[in-house]
């Protein structure tokens, strides 16, 4: 019945078809994103109060224990892995095959990707300055709140790591550019399943759910470095690509927050 939706000809029979199926495809993968983000942390929390943790120390963890956050985005990650794997099998598709993990990348393979992570970086100062220029309600100064203790040390910096740059990347991909672009790819014109898989990664990183104000400066980052993932993982054929891409910003990202 999938394979019959996404069919090329019944889509050219039914136009509103193809825009049906790209909102359903964005629904159900926010769906996914979020759902999942209550469940993680209540799964947490409710092990924790099993194993005699009271409402104090639980705040107190969430609130400075870098093990913690790891746990919970482990949780999380897993809980959508675990989904998205279920649905793949319900199918009877393997989930390496059908999200082209069984290919590894060349060395040249990486040295395109960091390249690539440099043209990204120099359309995102060129994209800054032009909102200082040009949008100043955008405050392009605004930080992203992780949730993470940035004075952390020690092994509290190991878990940071994991969980920013080796489940998040992984994850992440996984749903955006595994699922979403891939499904859109199939329902709607390729750039508009870019440009679309684009703002939905974009609107993801505005912060809706911490309560403060929304970082449309991170918006528009992750929106443009959306269209490098793509770009990375369609040019590669192996979910790798935009993984490698994606954990390399991290990292980045990671020294300048947590080592200098």
């Amino acid at each position: 019945m999938s394979k019959d939706l996404f069919s090329k000809q019944l889509q050219k029979k039914l136009p509103w078809l193809r825009g049906l199926l790209a909102a359903t495809v964005v629904f159900w993968t926010l769906v996914l994103f979020i759902a999942m983000q209550f469940v993680g942390t209540i799964l947490v929390i409710i092990g924790a109060r099993i194993l005699g943790y009271d409402t104090e120390q639980l705040t107190d963890l969430f609130d400075n224990s870098s093990l913690m956050r790891l746990i919970v985005i482990f949780v999380i990650d897993a809980l959508i892995v675990g989904a998205i794997y279920g649905a793949i099998r319900f199918f009877k598709k393997s989930f390496v095959k059908t999200f082209e993990l069984t290919k590894g990348l060349s060395w040249r393979q990486v040295g395109d990707i960091i390249l690539t992570y440099g043209q990204y970086f120099l359309v995102l100062i060129t994209a800054t300055i032009a909102v200082d220029a040009f949008i100043p309600a955008i405050d392009t100064q605004q930080e992203q709140q992780l949730g993470l203790n940035l004075s952390a040390s020690g092994v509290d910096l190991v878990y940071i790591w994991i969980a920013i740059v080796l489940l998040t990347a992984f994850t992440e991909e996984l749903v955006l550019r595994g699922v979403l672009y891939r499904l859109l790819k199939k329902a709607i014109a390729r750039w508009w399943a870019i440009g679309l898989t684009s703002v939905v990664f974009g609107l993801a990183h505005t912060e809706f759910l911490s309560g403060g104000s929304l970082n449309w400066i991170s918006a528009i980052d992750t929106t443009l470095f959306s269209v490098f993932l793509i770009f990375v993982y369609e040019r590669h054929k192996t979910l790798w690509a935009p993984i490698l891409l994606h954990a390399l910003k991290n990292s980045i990202a990671f020294v300048f927050l947590f080592l200098l």
